[in-house]
């Protein structure tokens, strides 16, 4: 950006952030799990959305990448679901999702992405947040 360059000031962003709950969609044939029978996840559009109200979400879930039987049952639901893999183990998924080899440095390392609904665990993501 030049000296001359402007960002807009926040007087000009609109008062509130108006979001629109779209539910449960789905799409014919899902390319990340390879299957033809599709994918069903739960959508959300914002309209107008403030920095601070998408701090306010991110903030919300971002907690660090540890077992718990929540995060594990939403795992399970993942898999059989999508992957048609019923043979998961709590084990597996120490494994693969939480036993990370980076060491945290601050808000440096591995977490898990928690979105919740109505106090209940509906999904887990995992993000690695590096310099």
């Amino acid at each position: 950006m030049s000296s001359g360059d402007s960002v807009a000031s926040s007087e000009s962003e609109p008062s509130e952030s108006l979001l629109r709950i779209l539910g449960m969609q789905g799409r014919e044939k899902c390319g990340y799990c390879g299957t033809e029978s599709g994918s069903r996840f739960f959508a959300l559009r914002a309209h107008t959305l403030q920095c601070k109200d998408y701090q306010i979400l991110v903030d919300r879930g971002l907690e660090s990448a540890e077992f718990s039987e929540q995060k594990y049952r939403v795992f399970e639901r993942y898999q059989e679901t999508v992957h048609n893999d019923t043979e998961t183990s709590r084990k597996g998924f120490r494994k693969f999702l939480c036993d990370s080899p980076l060491v945290p440095l601050g808000a440096l390392g591995s977490f898990h992405q928690c979105y919740y609904v109505d106090g209940r665990l509906v999904a887990v993501g995992v993000v690695d947040v590096l310099p």
